[in-house]
């Protein structure tokens, strides 16, 4: 690493998350082009810099086949929300807080598998 990489990375640090973060397409992209390089017998280091947690979740049923995450939308269209103006998400029933965190639980499986995967490579 040499200093002008250090001044990025730490001008980064003081970076406000915005937006998702779908950990799980990148992953999968940075190993298919790991794979493509595999024949040229080299060491690859990646560095995946994010910043914050993977959204991911965003986008997954729970097993009742519900989108957990998603926002209530009213018959005209706009966002439930509550009284304290924030979104009112969908709802399995009265387990969908330990479904969320199945999902959540399962996208952070999936990430660390491909994560293991590339350096089993």
């Amino acid at each position: 690493i040499n200093d002008s990489l250090v001044e990025v990375l730490e001008d980064c640090a003081t970076w406000t998350a915005r937006g998702h973060g779908h950990y799980l397409p990148a992953l999968e992209l940075i190993q298919e082009l790991l794979e493509e390089d595999r024949h040229l017998n080299m060491q690859t280091i990646v560095y995946f810099l994010s910043d914050g947690a993977p959204s991911d979740h965003k986008r997954g049923e729970c097993r009742h086949g519900v989108l957990v995450w998603d926002d209530v939308v009213t018959r005209s269209g706009r966002l439930a929300l509550r009284r304290d103006g924030r979104k009112i998400l969908q709802s399995c029933g009265p387990d969908v807080q330990k479904c969320r965190e199945r999902i959540m639980e399962r996208i952070r499986e999936c990430c660390c598998q491909l994560i293991r995967e590339m350096g089993d490579e």
